[in-house]
């Protein structure tokens, strides 16, 4: 289990907003996404973030997971609307 969140750890440290892109189809856990995929994430996607890198966190004692699923937050919260203070349904 550890390994494979390690990969995908990989992918998160690709992106340059720190958010995973579930809408990616062609993710190498080994290379991250390549250059040429869209990039479109859900913003429900960090939410579901935290809660699993958070619980596998707290389980292996490691807080990697759970530092970088926070930052995917603060990610998302930091591209709010400056008016309304919503967030939209996908983030580029």
């Amino acid at each position: 289990m550890y390994d494979t969140y390690s990969c995908l750890m990989v992918v998160l440290s690709c992106q340059t907003i720190y958010i995973m892109c579930p809408r990616c189809t062609q993710v190498n856990l080994k290379y991250g996404v390549p250059n040429d995929t869209r990039t479109l994430t859900a913003t429900a996607g960090a939410g579901s973030l935290l809660l699993e890198f958070g619980t596998l966190s707290r389980l292996l004692g490691d807080p990697t997971f759970e530092n970088v699923a926070r930052r995917s937050v603060h990610e998302i919260w930091m591209r709010r609307n400056i008016n309304t203070g919503l967030l939209g349904v996908l983030l580029h």
